[in-house]
């Protein structure tokens, strides 16, 4: 087996091996050039943030991991 050291890219060929990243969905988006909903407050919103608050006024909410868990019996 070769080391990464070991492989050129000067005129040789590489055949790499694996899987094809799968294509994901585009992120949705939301309305451009707005400010936070928060009086006095001029903090531009990303297109990408669903809520009408900037990350400061934004009421505490529970964080909720999900991911698979393993089987016990593994």
């Amino acid at each position: 087996m070769q080391q990464a050291s070991d492989l050129s890219t000067a005129g040789d060929s590489v055949a790499l091996r694996g899987i094809r990243a799968t294509p994901r969905r585009a992120s949705r988006t939301y309305e451009g050039k707005r400010t936070c909903a928060a009086a006095d407050c001029t903090t531009l919103l990303s297109k990408y943030n669903a809520s009408p608050l900037c990350w400061q006024h934004e009421p505490l909410h529970p964080f909720i991991l999900r991911i698979e868990r393993k089987d016990k019996r593994s």
